[in-house]
């Protein structure tokens, strides 16, 4: 009887010993301060303060400073729908979390390093918090994936020259049947690359653009590790901007780039080679030849390349035709020729930039492709620019003394005439 009632109150008593066990709190130590976590997390959205009394951490990290009160770092500074944390002891002792103190930052900020999973899915995050309570999520990047990658076994020829694939600390790979070029100094110069793998607005990119052959025989660093047999390569979650202003997130790409010993890798597919205006051939005996001499693109700055603010005025688009292509800059220009800021170029022609003197008599200020919407506010326009031989049609923004007007212009860039404009309605605000 005894064993039985005893059975009782442990099955009564379970669930409740469960949801203790859950809510156990992991706690991560600084210098004067901790933070303390549910590694079970919680709904990235806001939770009531009178939510479950036996689960007080559901509403967030909790951060203390010596002789100071406690605070909540809702769980709502995370993207996705879910956020859970793995227990520190589970974690191999590079990739515990940390606090890393503010040094001379002020105000005084320290920063967390964690790992969390949103929606299932591995992220590690950097958080910046101080006493106050305050705290903003600084980086939360999606953990690398695996990649196993091998070195082809086919003879690879670039711009004529015959390179052995193994050859180098970077090699060259194949992934997934395709093959990938590490973004190497002396493989952009010998190819005609613009290469910048860093961090925009705390988020890694990657950011390609022809940007003509500077060397005339390909050198790379020698071989220090081992390439032989199968190597393990990563996808990390990289903005991918390829010859053009609009990134792509890197692990939505079929074929991604990779990264190997810290080098970012590019792969030749098709549609790569077509953007950057690369020829590219494969026969099953002599190999794969790509021939990057005759590329015809425009060297764009990267988004990065201009920081934060001059990102959003600074760089600069292009519309390609069949053998020449028009620029212009996001930044509005003065048509009286104090910024040469229209570009234009013909295959075997050199590039000329120009000022905007024949688009004077629409106004004192324009801005090209962007247009006023019913609010009266400038947005990047629905109508995407078009080449007709050299004639760019495009959407102009004027400002008149204190009224804005969208007009529709036909530009002669080869000749730098205005031929023709007509007036456009507001778009939809809406939209």
């Amino acid at each position: 009887m005894k064993k039985i009632f005893l059975l009782i109150i442990c099955a009564a008593l379970m669930p409740w010993l469960c949801a203790a066990a859950e809510a156990l709190p992991e706690y991560i130590y600084g210098e004067g301060c901790y933070v303390a976590y549910d590694p079970t997390g919680g709904s990235t959205e806001s939770v009531p303060d009178d939510s479950d009394s036996r689960r007080p951490f559901e509403k967030g990290l909790v951060i203390r400073f010596d002789g100071g009160e406690e605070h909540i770092i809702s769980y709502g500074i995370f993207p996705g729908e879910r956020v859970s944390f793995p227990k520190i002891g589970d974690l191999p002792e590079g990739e515990r979390p940390r606090i890393q103190p503010p040094g001379n930052s002020r105000p005084p900020t320290n920063i967390l390093y964690i790992r969390c999973y949103i929606d299932g899915e591995p992220y590690d995050a950097r958080i910046a918090f101080d006493e106050d309570g305050n705290c903003f999520l600084i980086s939360c990047d999606r953990r690398p994936k695996p990649a196993a990658v091998t070195i082809p076994v086919f003879p690879v020829k670039l711009n004529g020259q015959l390179v052995e694939p193994d050859a180098g600390e970077y090699p060259i790979l194949t992934y997934r049947d395709v093959v990938y070029l590490p973004l190497e100094d002396g493989y952009c110069r010998f190819l005609g690359l613009n290469s910048d793998c860093s961090s925009y607005l705390n988020r890694l990119t990657a950011a390609v653009t022809n940007g003509g052959i500077s060397a005339d025989t390909l050198e790379f660093a020698p071989a220090v590790s081992n390439n032989g047999g199968e190597l393990t390569a990563e996808i990390i979650n990289y903005n991918v901007y390829i010859s053009s202003q609009d990134p792509v997130e890197n692990q939505e790409l079929n074929w991604p780039l990779i990264t190997l010993r810290g080098m970012t890798y590019m792969p030749l597919t098709w549609d790569v080679c077509q953007t950057l205006d690369w020829e590219l051939s494969f026969d099953p005996k002599a190999g794969l030849a790509l021939s990057t001499a005759d590329a015809f693109r425009p060297s764009w700055s990267s988004p990065q390349s201009h920081g934060m603010l001059g990102a959003q005025f600074s760089v600069e688009k292009y519309v390609i035709g069949e053998d020449c292509y028009a620029g212009y800059f996001i930044a509005g220009m003065n048509t009286d020729g104090s910024d040469k800021r229209l570009i234009w170029r013909r295959r075997g022609q050199p590039e000329k930039r120009f000022g905007a003197e024949c688009l004077a008599e629409l106004g004192r200020y324009v801005r090209l492709g962007y247009a006023l919407d019913s609010y009266n506010t400038e947005r990047p326009s629905d109508i995407v620019p078009w080449l007709d031989g050299s004639v760019l049609n495009i959407t102009v923004t004027v400002t008149v003394v204190d009224d804005k007007k969208t007009y529709l212009a036909k530009i002669d860039m080869e000749n730098e005439k205005l031929l023709g404009y007509e007036e456009l309605p507001p778009m939809d605000a809406d939209n």
